[in-house]
């Protein structure tokens, strides 16, 4: 797998180019914004966008997703179905932080499920199911890498005070299926920068004592 990320939108939101240098196929794991940067690249790898795959719902990371179906007509967005109501409903949310800006809800193509396993090429990403920062929230594992949208972050965790959030199900989906992957597992976050399973459960004071 090759990996190339990319930090867009006002909230700086990490998204993740995959793609498989063997087929040339691509995917985006979440788009919070269109850069101009992420569609040049695209086009300079010469990449055939297969997908666009969702970590949750919030807004600074689906917010791309409408012009990339211009420029991508062939990438199918997958996101968990608990989170479809915080695409529904976060409009008025988002406009009253963000004054100039106005929210079009992007269409979801397919319905993730735990333990699914989605193809770029000849790469598998499975997906793991962490509710708790949304009630829909996933993680994405290829390999030795899981991408893990607002759920862990480097030496913090998700927010839970927004509609759908709940501390101690985020608590228990950290512990119970992501500090159980080995320790060398490297995560990529939805904002931050990266850092590893086994650091996160030694350093991380969410973590500690619970």
């Amino acid at each position: 797998m090759r990996m190339e990320p990319f930090a867009v939108g006002p909230l700086m939101g990490n998204c993740y180019l995959v793609y498989d240098e063997n087929t040339r196929d691509g995917a985006m794991i979440d788009l919070g914004d269109w850069d101009e940067d992420v569609a040049l690249r695209v086009a300079d790898l010469g990449l055939r966008m297969v997908g666009i795959f969702l970590t949750h719902g919030h807004f600074d990371h689906i917010d791309g997703i409408n012009a990339a179906r211009q420029a991508w007509p062939e990438a199918v967005v997958y996101m968990h179905p608990a989170d479809q109501p915080i695409i529904d409903n976060q409009g008025p949310m988002v406009e009253d932080i963000l004054t100039d800006y106005r929210y079009s809800p992007p269409t979801i193509d397919e319905p993730l499920v735990d333990g699914q396993v989605l193809h770029v090429g000849e790469m598998e990403l499975r997906v793991i199911h962490t509710p708790g920062h949304t009630p829909g929230s996933v993680c994405y594992q290829c390999g030795d890498i899981v991408f893990c949208g607002d759920t862990l972050f480097a030496a913090g965790i998700g927010r839970t005070d927004l509609p759908g959030g709940n501390e101690e199900t985020l608590l228990n989906s950290i512990h119970e299926r992501l500090l159980t992957l080995p320790g060398e597992t490297i995560i990529y976050p939805g904002h931050g920068p990266r850092s590893t399973i086994a650091q996160e459960a030694r350093t991380n004071p969410w973590l500690q004592g619970v």
